[in-house]
């Protein structure tokens, strides 16, 4: 059964303030963190632009395909950890915790494999692409394609300045949303998600626990491929904008982006998404007291520990 909530519709503002001082928590070292990555990424930058506009485009085409083929995939497949993770800690399901943290860790071991054979492999590949007049016709489009490509290093690290506190608010929110759907309080996660829409207001982003990672993985391609990618390829090469009409592009798929993810948290059913986390991570009230009674029976059979692994192992794969 669900935790019993308070049924007063708004939040008080004791509860509102003490949600604030939790996200904060863990926001904020997560946002010293990512400054402090922001920080060497500008300082190549500042060099490379330095040494003159190409060295700067060069440096922007290998930190672009670097993002897209290893950081961009190895965190893809690092996210779907942190719903699990953090609803498994909120239902003191630490065994789930534990082992959705092992195998994620396998997992982004063998993924790396086949990103670091192309990262080495990267010089002949860039030659090669570059020998391909099809694939540099696009740059072709731009009047300048070494001053864009150089200025696009450029936006590249704003832009992740201006993420840097939109991603600590995003994984923030996450947690706490996981840990309270996990410990069975749709009512708290519906107050962290309504505090964050406050933030993210005033940071441009928003995140959340709810385990749903194919609904984010639509509003994305929705977002950038639909909207986006359009907008950008009318503005850049149809109207003439160039470089700029690209940026606006990008401009149209956050806002299409913003607006979708919340519209879908808006329409979230937090209690649902409760007795979902519950599922996900194989432990609730009733569960956990069947385990703890089987326990104490196995102790006195002279089981211990094992029964306590068995009672996890039953519950986990509960359907």
């Amino acid at each position: 059964m669900l935790t019993t909530e308070s049924s007063q519709k708004y939040p008080t503002m004791p509860e509102v303030v003490d949600e604030l001082k939790k996200m904060t928590d863990i926001g904020f070292p997560i946002a010293a963190m990512s400054l402090v990555g922001y920080l060497k990424n500008m300082i190549l930058v500042v060099c490379l632009g330095r040494l003159g506009s190409l060295e700067l485009a060069g440096g922007a085409l290998a930190i672009g395909f670097t993002n897209i083929t290893g950081y961009s995939v190895l965190s893809g497949l690092a996210m779907g950890m942190e719903p699990l993770c953090s609803q498994a800690f909120g239902s003191r399901n630490l065994s789930v915790a534990s082992v959705t943290l092992q195998r994620t860790v396998v997992m982004l071991l063998l993924a790396s494999l086949p990103v670091g054979l192309l990262w080495v492999n990267l010089e002949p590949l860039m030659l090669a692409l570059h020998q391909d007049p099809d694939i540099t016709r696009i740059a072709r489009y731009l009047s300048k394609p070494r001053v864009a490509l150089a200025t696009s290093a450029i936006v590249i690290q704003t832009t992740s300045l201006m993420y840097t506190l939109p991603t600590a608010l995003s994984a923030s929110v996450s947690t706490r949303v996981g840990n309270e759907l996990g410990a069975g309080r749709p009512g708290k996660a519906r107050l962290a998600t309504a505090v964050a829409v406050g933030l993210a207001l005033l940071s441009s982003l928003l995140g959340w626990g709810s385990a749903r990672p194919g609904i984010g993985a639509g509003i994305n391609f929705y977002s950038f491929y639909l909207v986006g990618a359009p907008v950008a390829i009318v503005l850049g090469f149809v109207w003439k904008l160039g470089f700029v009409g690209l940026c606006y592009g990008l401009l149209a798929a956050q806002i299409a982006c913003v607006v979708s993810i919340l519209t879908v948290v808006y329409k979230t059913d937090w209690e649902r998404e409760s007795l979902k986390a519950k599922h996900l991570v194989g432990k609730c009230t009733d569960a956990l007291a069947h385990a703890n009674q089987a326990l104490k029976s196995d102790e006195e059979e002279g089981v211990g520990f094992l029964g306590l692994k068995i009672a996890y192992t039953v519950v986990d794969f509960e359907k």
